[in-house]
């Protein structure tokens, strides 16, 4: 009984690395990813492939999503999360003006969600009424 007790003490301390640890790449895999993202995208509106863009800017808006989670629960990689949703917000602008004017609410709806993300992020680094005037 002891013994079952300390291997699911054991387990459940792995369990909780595994999720740390799956986190982090989470926030690293996003950073990684979001970066050659907008020029597949633009060349798959180009290219007509408009299912394969929306499908392309809803991972990109579920990563970042994921990785604030992660970083604001963990308190761990924020300000990396938010220079790299930044960023990806910055090529979303860019492409937006690239795409026909038909797809532009589709990119527009992502930065959106993506600057939500960014407040969040904000807002866990410098949360208000603390030390603030």
């Amino acid at each position: 009984m002891l013994r079952d007790h300390v291997n699911g003490g054991h387990r459940a301390e792995h369990r909780s690395e595994h999720r740390a640890t799956e986190g982090a790449a989470i926030v690293g895999l996003y950073r990684r990813s979001s970066s050659p993202l907008p020029a597949d995208r633009d060349r798959q509106y180009a290219a007509g492939e408009n299912e394969k863009a929306r499908a392309s800017l809803a991972d990109v808006v579920a990563f970042a999503e994921q990785a604030r989670d992660y970083s604001i629960q963990s308190r761990k990689h924020q300000k990396q999360t938010e220079i790299s949703v930044r960023t990806m917000v910055r090529k979303l602008g860019d492409l937006k003006h690239a795409v026909p004017r038909d797809d532009q609410p589709e990119v527009q709806n992502a930065i959106d969600r993506l600057e939500r993300v960014r407040d969040d992020l904000l807002l866990a680094m410098f949360p208000k009424g603390k030390g603030g005037k």
